[in-house]
């Protein structure tokens, strides 16, 4: 009968001296270093553990060997490569500590069955088999049978697919939309990178690292093409903040859904600049938005409401695209936040008054368009509204910095008429922070903060009001 034996390809280190002749030296003593601990970890003086720093670092694939005899046996290649530290070589199988697990021990245990079955099947049919026909009759049997090794889905991804599926039940399509993008960026970094695929324990400070260069030096594509000639290329750090944070959210969901004990580096992250101008309206501009004239173009007439409705209310464009007139109840819209589960109220007096009147000309059933065709179009009103003074914006790139200086219409989107209700309410009517973070909605105070006197003229016009001591 024959025996089943499932190893690793290359388990251990060995040497990356570019001298071969160095190299084989120093491959010798590593093995005679691993053979001295195996004979010690045998005889009770050392433990398993002792074998780590001689393991191999990279992925290597697992192998399934059918032995006849000492002198005769049948090497499988399996669909798994991993990692050796989550290899127990006493039991032949993959580690609790591997995402995966069971579901990878068990399709080895099924291979193994299968295995033997074709041994058995061959024999009985073909007994006389030399052992070089019956090699090319087991092999081809199991290629028959076996997935093709580094075709099947890989286990990351696959996960990556599982939580994009369940945030669709808690989270806003461009949410889903930004998941969607980071899993695709990690995609192809995946297949430049790592042979195997990514897997969980890639995700160390080395890999953030190599990641990090990737972004920062990412072909133009999407809005980098927007950028001055020279500067497309990479994508901005806050954009990369955004990207790491999503891993860290898959990651933190995948720990409490799989029961893996991967955990991130606490450096696993990358600081957020804060000290970013703020794109807004002031209130000249938004009044001059807000009045002009579009009769003869529907399509922007819509697009203005819109934007102007979220202005004078200071709220998020996923709680104005799920507008519901039932939560409307005379001068007041008490909703429950989609994005922070937390109830809002909104008075539609003093500065939000305008909002209610924008809900009677629509009869309470705001417009409808997609958050793409929005930014696309409320460019192209705030052009027609003469909202042309100049902005110069500075984005931080890696260890240099991003320029571009255009009309200010040009850098509107859906998130600046919250942007400018913020600005309008500290900067121009002087509420304090509590009562604005009521408003909006905002839980950290740090965040607000970072709008206080963004507007330079509002700033001006702050200074001027204050005693001069000239003499």
């Amino acid at each position: 009968m024959a025996g089943l034996s499932l190893s690793l390809q290359n388990p251990y280190r060995k040497s990356e001296n570019p001298d071969l002749s160095l190299a084989k030296e120093e491959n010798k003593l590593i093995q005679d270093e691993i053979k001295a601990r195996k004979i010690e970890i045998k005889a009770g003086t050392k433990q398993e553990k002792d074998l780590i720093p001689y393991l191999n670092k990279k992925e290597t694939r697992i192998y399934l060997f059918l032995i006849i005899d000492r002198t005769h046996m049948v090497k499988i290649k399996t669909e798994y490569a991993i990692y050796p530290i989550h290899w127990d070589f006493g039991k032949q199988q993959v580690k609790r500590t591997m995402i995966g697990h069971l579901e990878i021990n068990e399709r080895l245990k099924q291979m193994k069955e299968t295995a033997l079955k074709q041994y058995s099947r061959i024999i009985a049919e073909s007994p006389g088999l030399s052992f070089a026909e019956f090699f090319d009759r087991l092999t081809k049997a199991m290629s028959n049978d076996l997935p093709i090794p580094g075709k099947s889905e890989n286990r990351f991804f696959a996960i990556f697919n599982e939580f994009i599926e369940d945030k669709k039940t808690t989270q806003t399509h461009r949410t889903i939309q930004k998941y969607e993008t980071v899993k695709k960026s990690l995609t192809e970094f995946s297949n430049k990178h790592y042979k195997y695929g990514l897997n969980f324990a890639d995700l160390d400070l080395n890999f953030l690292d190599k990641y990090l260069r990737h972004l920062r030096t990412q072909p133009a594509r999407g809005r980098q093409k927007n950028r001055p000639d020279g500067q497309q290329i990479g994508l901005l750090n806050d954009t990369i903040e955004k990207y790491i944070a999503t891993i860290r959210t898959f990651v933190g969901w995948s720990q409490k859904r799989i029961k893996h004990s991967i955990m991130l580096p606490a450096d696993f992250r990358i600081s957020r600049n804060t000290d970013i101008d703020v794109v807004a309206l002031n209130p000249d501009e938004l009044k001059a938005l807000y009045t002009h004239d579009f009769s003869n173009d529907e399509r922007l007439d819509h697009v203005r409401d819109l934007f102007c409705f979220a202005a004078f209310t200071g709220q998020r464009w996923s709680d104005v695209e799920a507008f519901n007139p039932s939560d409307v109840s005379g001068d007041c819209w008490k909703f429950r936040s989609f994005k922070t589960k937390k109830d809002i109220k909104i008075y539609f007096v003093g500065f939000a008054a305008p909002a209610l009147d924008i809900l009677k000309k629509y009869n309470f059933k705001l417009p409808e368009i997609s958050q793409q065709k929005f930014n696309d179009y409320i460019k192209l009103a705030a052009e027609d509204a003469e909202i042309n003074s100049p902005v110069k914006s500075i984005r931080p790139l890696g260890n240099r910095e991003v320029t571009r200086e255009a009309p200010k219409h040009k850098f509107l989107s859906s998130h600046s008429a919250r942007r400018t209700c913020v600005s309008i309410l500290l900067n121009y009517e002087h509420l304090p922070l509590p009562i604005v973070m009521q408003i909006t909605g905002h839980t950290k105070l740090e965040v607000l903060q970072k709008y206080i006197f963004k507007d330079r003229e509002a700033y001006k016009t702050a200074m001027q009001q204050t005693q001069s001591y000239k003499p």
